[in-house]
């Protein structure tokens, strides 16, 4: 969708304290701009800090952005990162891409979903007129920007990026979704894994978690698998169903708040206890050892999956997708020392500039490496399980293969 530039004289500058460059001046719309002030400033009250680091841009920034991308990318690909010149949302001044002060490293990233600025975004940016612009599979099939907002607030801006021939014909679409509601609900249930038991445990404060369970083979290793925050448990299933033909065993279950689960998703600080009555109840129900029980987690499933293999010494091994240093407050610098005692696999993208930093922390503060395992991806932005990229749905990447060889010889 082509987009207008906005004259810079008819925009208002940013004031510097929330800004992540107080050296360079940042222009918006004068109504964008109010309610940005009010929504940084309620943010900082609730302990978030919110900060600017994009917002207004010329014709000629974009034609260099976009040609950066390109180049790094691959030509042809640039476009789903950065859209051409006279395409960009930005070019209203009705736009910011937006960052958490307190964890630089997480700017225009992936990793940035997983900050405490992107969680209070997600509940709070709709009362001062905001909405993201690219959430997961969006229409417009531009990769998913957690740190891309847009004002809508007001009427003028609202008419920008939706204009009334588009807002009828997402009422048609609309109507004709409740209309096959049914029949959506319907395939849902059918598309169930065959593979796969469905299963729910409770928590140690009360609460439901559902899930699904594939058996091990005789004698073989069954892994919990956790997903990325505002995911659910499929982002595992054809990774599972690939450990299902190797005999290896799978729980993958929607963290609380998360999919069918009970809970809120902000109770970051008991899902690694949640993770530890996923393993009493393949202990319990199931009788698999604990010792036969691996880890395993994308993003902040990852952190959440690591501090829980830290405090359990009898789990077999942990398989960390992206962790971060810090995702909503749950660390993993501080359990390093583990990594010494157990095998852990670590794998990250070098696109995914923090999740990649953390993965080096990780490896050069292990006491030893004699049971660590290190894959690091080329030239890929991918985060947490996006890392797999089939070529086709029936077969399973280098990467998941790999990570399957890995728990083959270190689960005997």
């Amino acid at each position: 969708m082509p987009f207008s530039v906005a004259p810079e004289e008819a925009l208002s500058e940013i004031p510097k304290n929330i800004t992540r460059d107080p050296s360079k001046t940042y222009l918006a719309q004068p109504e964008a701009v109010e309610a940005l002030i009010r929504l940084c400033s309620t943010a900082s009250r609730d302990g978030v800090g919110i900060v600017v680091i994009s917002s207004h841009r010329t014709h000629d920034f974009q034609k260099n952005y976009f040609e950066d991308a390109e180049r790094r990318h691959g030509r042809g690909r640039g476009k789903l990162w950065v859209a051409p010149a006279g395409f960009s949302e930005h070019h209203t001044g009705y736009v910011f891409d937006l960052a958490d002060k307190n964890h630089p490293a997480t700017d225009d990233e992936p990793a940035f979903e997983s900050t405490p600025a992107s969680a209070w975004l997600k509940i709070n940016a709709g009362n001062f007129g905001f909405e993201l612009s690219f959430p997961p599979k969006n229409w417009q099939g531009v990769s998913y920007e957690p740190w891309h907002w847009r004002f809508t607030g007001s009427p003028e801006a609202r008419t920008v990026f939706h204009p009334p021939m588009i807002e009828k014909t997402s009422a048609v679409i609309k109507s004709m979704m409740k209309a096959f509601g049914l029949l959506c609900a319907l395939a849902v249930l059918l598309a169930r894994p065959a593979f796969a038991e469905l299963v729910t445990f409770k928590t140690s404060d009360g609460i439901t978690l559902e899930g699904d369970f594939i058996k091990p083979a005789p004698g073989k290793v069954t892994l919990i698998l956790l997903h990325g925050y505002l995911s659910n448990r499929p982002e595992w299933e054809a990774f599972a169903g690939y450990c299902k033909t190797r005999g290896i065993g799978a729980l993958y279950f929607d963290l609380r708040g998360h999919g069918k689960s009970q809970g809120g998703t902000q109770d970051f600080s008991k899902m690694s206890d949640d993770l530890a009555r996923a393993a009493d109840f393949l202990v319990t129900q199931h009788k698999i050892p604990r010792q036969r029980i691996g880890v395993g987690g994308a993003s902040i499933g990852a952190n959440i999956a690591f501090r829980a293999f830290a405090a359990d010494k009898k789990l077999a091994l942990a398989i960390l997708l992206s962790p971060g240093l810090n995702y909503q407050g749950l660390s993993t610098e501080d359990l390093a020392g583990s990594i010494a005692e157990r095998p852990v696999l670590l794998a990250a993208s070098s696109g995914d500039r923090y999740a990649f930093h953390t993965v080096g922390v990780l490896e050069r503060a292990a006491k030893s490496r004699a049971n660590l395992a290190v894959i690091r991806q080329k030239s890929s932005p991918a985060h947490g399980v996006q890392m797999f990229q089939r070529a086709s749905p029936q077969a399973p990447s280098e990467l998941e293969k790999r990570i399957v060889g890995w728990i083959e010889k270190h689960a005997k």
